[in-house]
């Protein structure tokens, strides 16, 4: 059973980019590594725009704060709300967020509304 908690996620848009940030903290017994993530299809065609970068190993009890790079040319699926997005974390922990809206709206980010 993997206990690692991501305690928080915050979408915003930097220099014209999207990003993820988390905070990981480690609740185990014994130091975690080999961090990775994964999104699922979603309205926006977010996804990993470069590998997830975890302090390694993360000790017990011990945070760490990432921002991951998103791009918006991940394959498209409606979600219901709009704005939810599936993770995939260590292939373990599967989790739903909920994108805020204007960190998506950026100059190079076009979202195509017509029905499918």
């Amino acid at each position: 059973m993997i206990k690692f908690v991501a305690n928080e996620f915050i979408f915003s848009a930097r220099n014209g980019q999207i990003y993820m940030e988390m905070t990981f903290t480690n609740r185990a017994m014994q130091p975690m590594s080999d961090f990775a993530i994964q999104f699922n299809k979603n309205s926006f065609g977010l996804t990993a725009g470069q590998p997830l970068q975890v302090q390694s190993p993360l000790l017990p009890n011990q945070s760490y704060e990432a921002a991951l790079l998103l791009n918006p040319t991940g394959p498209v699926q409606k979600m219901d709300p709009i704005n939810n997005i599936q993770v995939n974390a260590n292939s373990v922990v599967f989790f739903c967020v909920s994108v805020v809206l204007h960190s998506s709206f950026i100059r190079f980010f076009c979202c195509d509304c017509r029905s499918q």
